[in-house]
């Protein structure tokens, strides 16, 4: 399980830029759940992601996998542990390298073993296997520079490759943002059965209505930093579009009726 406590993270701190991105947020993940976040520009979704993975610390607060203080752990020491799939289609991979020597870096991560060793027939014929299900035709292109592929195609590479060794945690960083239409659907579809299938505990975070109605098993909202909302079990199966939608606009009500009020303030007193 990993768990928050009181995480805050300032960004400029003591600048006229100060920005709280987070404010003390305390989350609990257990294992083999499916994880939902949703929130606003600003709201601290990429934050809570960035934090866990290690990308950089919390201010204050403290980060734990299975009871293990993991606050100050590096990004590259979580990764053996932290799987990730960022937005961009061409974060993931090593455009310059084929499909297969991609996937012996995956293979290798958290190992020091040469990519030779790596690239073994045995190793190969499992490439070749795993990246058939897909169902995107790609273990016929092996041996393709990644970069050749579609964005679509180099994320759900991505995907397969940030899975590879059953991470304890996989983050779905607004995954399927950048695609269009039909790939970011068959990318949620090869999403949720390997999930399904390698019973993974995730944490999503999507800036998509439907997909936060649709997928997983909690749907947390974010706001300034706060866990505005946290819908789990019948409360999230019975959650319907609308309704999120409906929350989702009277948080930005209230921020235009806290912004006009501070204005005001402003007008008065300066």
């Amino acid at each position: 399980m990993f768990e928050l406590k009181s995480v805050t993270k300032i960004f400029n701190a003591g600048t006229q830029e100060e920005f709280r991105a987070l404010n003390g947020v305390s989350l609990a993940i257990a294992e083999g759940s499916f994880t939902v976040i949703l929130g606003g520009n600003g709201s601290g979704k990429s934050t809570l992601l960035n934090l866990v993975a290690g990308a950089f610390f919390p201010d204050s607060g403290r980060i734990f996998m299975d009871g293990k203080d993991i606050t100050r752990w590096p990004e590259h020491r979580r990764a053996a542990h932290i799987g990730r799939v960022f937005q961009n289609p061409f974060t993931g991979t090593a455009p310059d390298m084929t499909v297969s020597e991609n996937f012996a870096l995956a293979a290798r991560r958290g190992r020091k073993l040469g990519l030779g060793l790596a690239l073994s027939r045995a190793l190969r014929e499992q490439i070749r296997s795993r990246v058939a299900e897909l169902g995107l035709g790609l273990e016929d292109r092996l041996a393709a520079q990644v970069g050749t592929l579609s964005g679509g195609q180099r994320q759900a590479l991505t995907l397969l490759m940030a899975t590879w060794q059953k991470p304890r945690l996989l983050l779905l960083d607004e995954h399927t943002a950048a695609l269009d239409p039909k790939s970011s659907d068959r990318l949620i579809l090869i999403t949720r059965r390997i999930i399904e299938r390698e019973q993974l505990t995730v944490l999503m975070v999507t800036h998509s209505m439907q997909q936060a109605i649709r997928l997983g098993d909690r749907l947390i909202m974010l706001h300034r930093g706060e866990i505005a909302s946290d819908f789990q079990g019948a409360d999230k199966r019975r959650l319907q579009a609308d309704e999120l939608l409906g929350m989702f606009d009277e948080l930005r009500r209230d921020d235009q009726l806290d912004a006009s009020a501070a204005e005001m303030i402003r007008e008065l007193y300066v």
